[in-house]
C-alpha cells in the first residue's frame, strides 16, 4: 500500500549544511578541513612521488648498463614512481570532482537518468560520450578528464631513462711504435761483397718513403690495441729548408744563365742535388750548395755522398720558372738549400673508428745530423761512439731514400717534350707545385715549397712506424729495454643510461598543474556548500530519505538489478529541504504522496 501525505508540506531549494532537526538537536560541525587536507595531501605526494623519480633517474644518468637484469630492475621502479603519482593525483582529482559533483547537483534539477551519468563518470569513461550533457557543465566535465587522463604522465615519464650507446675509455701503460735507429741494417742495402760496405738505403726503405711519397699521407700504422689514442715524445730526423745566401743564389744564377745560352734549346725545369766534396777534406765545389758548374754533369749523386759542411747533409734544390727561350734569371724561381737535423717530436696518435690521425703538436730542431761520405773511416773500437755512428748511418740512409726520389731533373727540349732524369718528383704530392714546369707559369714559392718539402720528409719519418723493420720490439726484453712503456687510452663500446629530465618534468609538470587547478575547483566546491562529501554509499543514502522517491522506483526495481526503467531515469531530482520535518535531500519534482 502507497504511504500518503495528509499535511501540505514546504519545500524550498536548499543550500546543503544549512537545514536543522525537527527535535531541536544541533547537527556535528562540518569537516570540512579533512576532505582539503586529503586534496592537499594528493598534491604533495604525488610532488614527492615526481622528486622522488626524478633523482632516481638522474643517479643512474651517464651509468653503465651492466646488466640485463640491473636495466629492468630500474625500469620497475621507474613504472612504481610513475604509477604512485599518477594514483596520488587521481585520488586528489577524484574527490574534487565529487565536491564539485554535489555543489552542481544541489543547485540544479537533473533528470535521473543524467545525474546517474554524472555520478560513474569516474569509474565509466564512456559516459563521456554524451556531449550535450557535458557541454552543460564545462567544469565537471574538465574535471572528469583531468582524472581520466592522468595516466599518460605514467606512461610518458618511464621512458625518459633510456639505454644509449655510448664509448668508455681506460688507460694502460703499454709499448707503442717507436723509432729505432739503433741499427742500421734494416735501413741499408748491404754489398754482397763486404757485409760493411752498403749500396745506400734499403729496398723496405725507398719503397715506404716512394709509399709516403706518392699517397702524401703517413702510411698505415699498427696500434699497440684498437680504438686507441696516445701522445709521444720522439726523437727522430727532420729536414728544414731556408733560402740560401746571396752568393749561392748569384752562382745559381750564372750557371743557369750560361746553360741557357749553351743548350741548343732545352732548359731546365727543376733541378734536386746535393753537394760533393772536390777531393779536399770537408770541402765543397762551388760553395756551400756545390753547384755543378754547367748543370749538365751526369754526377747527381745521392745524400750518402754528401760532402761534409761541419753541420748537416743537405739536398739542394732548383726550380726556375723561364725556359731556354728566355734567359732572363726571373726572381720568382725557388732555391733552397736543405738540412738534415736531429728534432724532438711530440705526436698525437689516434686510432679510433678505424681511423688513423697523427698529430705533430710540436717539433724542436737540435742539431745538424752530418753527412757521410765514407762509413768505413768513421768506425771507432769506442763502444759509444760506435753506437752512435750506428744511428747516424740510419738517419743518413733515411736521407738517402728520401734523395732517391727528389734528386734529379726535369728537362724540356725545344719541342717542349718534359723529361724527368732520375728523379720521382713528379710522383709526389709535389707535382701540383710544379704545374708551372710545363708553363711557365709560377705555381709555387720558397716558402710555399720549403713548407711542402719538410711535410713530405716528415710524412716518411713518421711512414717509418708502419714497419716493424724500424721500430722497437717489444716482445725482446733486451731490445726494448730503456725504451719505457707509453700511457694509452683504449675505448670501448658500452650502454649507458640517459636521463631526459625535461621530457619527465614535462609530463609530470603538466599533471601537477592540472591537479592544483582541480584542487582549487574542489576548495571553491566546499566554500559555496559549507560541506564536505564522500563518494560512498551512506552519501547517497543520506541525501534519498525522501518518501516521495518511492514514486519514481516500481517495487519490482526496489533490488537495484538492471536495467532501470525508463520511467525512473525520466523522473527529476532535486535537492531540496522541509523546514516542518526537517528532512533534507532529494525529492522527485511533481511528485506527493
Amino acid at each position: 500500500m502507497t504511504p500518503t501525505r495528509t499535511q501540505d508540506v514546504e519545500y524550498e531549494v536548499l543550500h546543503p549544511g544549512q537545514h536543522g532537526r525537527k527535535d531541536g538537536t544541533t547537527p556535528r560541525a562540518p569537516r570540512t578541513w579533512k576532505v582539503a587536507l586529503s586534496m592537499a595531501c594528493s598534491i604533495i605526494a604525488g610532488l614527492v612521488f615526481a622528486l622522488v623519480h626524478h633523482f632516481f633517474y638522474t643517479y643512474w644518468n651517464g651509468k653503465v648498463v651492466s646488466s640485463d637484469a640491473q636495466q629492468r630492475w630500474i625500469i620497475r621502479g621507474g613504472t612504481a614512481f610513475a604509477f604512485g603519482l599518477k594514483t596520488t593525483l587521481a585520488l586528489g582529482t577524484s574527490i574534487a570532482y565529487v565536491q564539485y559533483f554535489w555543489l552542481t547537483v544541489c543547485s540544479k534539477e537533473f533528470e535521473v537518468g543524467k545525474i546517474n551519468s554524472i555520478f560513474k563518470v569516474l569509474g565509466n569513461a564512456f559516459e563521456l560520450c554524451d556531449l550535450k550533457l557535458w557541454f552543460r557543465l564545462p567544469v565537471l566535465a574538465s574535471l572528469a578528464i583531468v582524472t581520466w587522463t592522468l595516466p599518460i604522465a605514467a606512461i610518458i615519464s618511464p621512458g625518459t631513462l633510456i639505454v644509449t650507446p655510448s664509448t668508455g675509455n681506460r688507460t694502460e701503460h703499454l709499448g707503442v711504435p717507436q723509432f729505432d735507429y739503433r741499427d742500421y741494417t734494416p735501413f741499408a742495402s748491404p754489398l754482397p761483397s763486404d757485409d760493411a760496405k752498403f749500396a745506400g738505403a734499403s729496398n723496405t726503405l725507398v719503397q715506404l718513403a716512394l709509399g709516403s711519397a706518392t699517397t702524401q699521407s703517413i702510411l698505415s700504422i699498427s696500434p699497440p690495441v684498437a680504438n686507441s689514442t696516445y701522445a709521444v715524445k720522439m726523437y727522430a730526423p727532420a729536414l728544414t729548408c731556408q733560402v740560401p745566401a746571396r752568393n749561392d743564389s748569384l752562382a745559381i744564377e750564372g750557371a743557369y744563365t750560361n746553360y741557357a745560352d749553351t743548350s741548343g734549346g732545352f732548359g731546365i725545369n727543376y733541378m734536386a742535388w746535393v753537394p760533393y766534396g772536390d777531393g779536399a777534406e770537408n770541402g765543397c765545389q762551388n760553395g756551400s750548395i756545390a753547384i755543378p758548374s754547367d748543370l749538365t754533369t751526369n754526377k747527381l749523386p745521392s745524400t750518402t755522398d754528401s760532402c761534409y759542411d761541419g753541420y748537416s747533409a743537405k739536398l739542394n734544390i732548383f726550380i726556375p720558372f723561364n725556359t731556354a727561350s728566355d734567359a732572363t734569371f726571373s726572381e720568382s724561381s725557388v732555391l733552397l738549400n736543405c738540412s738534415l737535423m736531429n728534432a724532438s717530436y711530440t705526436v698525437n696518435f689516434d686510432f679510433r673508428d678505424r681511423a688513423q690521425r697523427v698529430n705533430v703538436q710540436s717539433r724542436e730542431l737540435l742539431n745538424g745530423v752530418a753527412g757521410l761520405s765514407s762509413y768505413e773511416e768513421l768506425f771507432d773500437d769506442s763502444p759509444s761512439m760506435f753506437n752512435k755512428l750506428l744511428s747516424y748511418m740510419s738517419v743518413n740512409l733515411q736521407m738517402d731514400a728520401f734523395g732517391r726520389i727528389m734528386v734529379g731533373t726535369i728537362n724540356t727540349d725545344h719541342y717542349g717534350t718534359i723529361t724527368p732524369a732520375y728523379t720521382l718528383v713528379l710522383s709526389t704530392g709535389l707535382r701540383s707545385q710544379l704545374s708551372g714546369v710545363t708553363n711557365n707559369v709560377p705555381s709555387t714559392s720558397n716558402a710555399t715549397f720549403a713548407r711542402s718539402v719538410e711535410n713530405l720528409f716528415e710524412n716518411m719519418t713518421m711512414s717509418l712506424l708502419s714497419s716493424n723493420d724500424f721500430i722497437v720490439d717489444f716482445s725482446n726484453e733486451t731490445e726494448a729495454a730503456g725504451t719505457p712503456l707509453t700511457a694509452v687510452t683504449i675505448y670501448y663500446p658500452q650502454n649507458i643510461y640517459t636521463y631526459e629530465a625535461a621530457q619527465l618534468w614535462l609530463a609530470y609538470g603538466i599533471a601537477i598543474l592540472a591537479n592544483v587547478l582541480c584542487l582549487l575547483t574542489g576548495m571553491f566546491a566546499m566554500r559555496r556548500n559549507g560541506l564536505s562529501y564522500s563518494n560512498d554509499f551512506t552519501t547517497i543514502m543520506r541525501t534519498t530519505r525522501n518518501p516521495n522517491l518511492d514514486l519514481l522506483v516500481p517495487e519490482a526495481e526496489s533490488n537495484g538489478a538492471e536495467p532501470v526503467a525508463p520511467r525512473t531515469k525520466k523522473g527529476t531530482l532535486t535537492y531540496q529541504r522541509s523546514n516542518e520535518y526537517g528532512w533534507a535531500g532529494f525529492s522527485a519534482k511533481g511528485m506527493q504522496y
